[in-house]
């Protein structure tokens, strides 16, 4: 995996089986990518550069925020 060096780092995430049913479908994906982008937006807004990543699987979040832990404190 490629190293990391920002000041931050998010990592949104989202579980299905929580999220908000609308005619027979769940808009769990749709709506943590809203979220982020207007995080980037507002990141521009003031001058900061951001960049979204999505795809990774449960396995590849673990590892991610793995490597994050490396750097040391972050929040989850």
């Amino acid at each position: 995996m490629a190293s990391l060096k920002a000041a931050l780092i998010v990592v949104a995430v989202a579980d299905p089986k929580r999220s908000e049913e609308r005619n027979g479908t769940h808009y769990h994906s749709e709506d943590v990518g809203i979220a982020l982008q207007l995080l980037v937006l507002a990141a521009k807004d003031r001058g900061l550069a951001g960049r979204l990543v999505k795809g990774l699987a449960g396995s590849k979040v673990r590892t991610l925020m793995d490597e994050m832990a490396q750097y040391g404190k972050w929040r989850r």
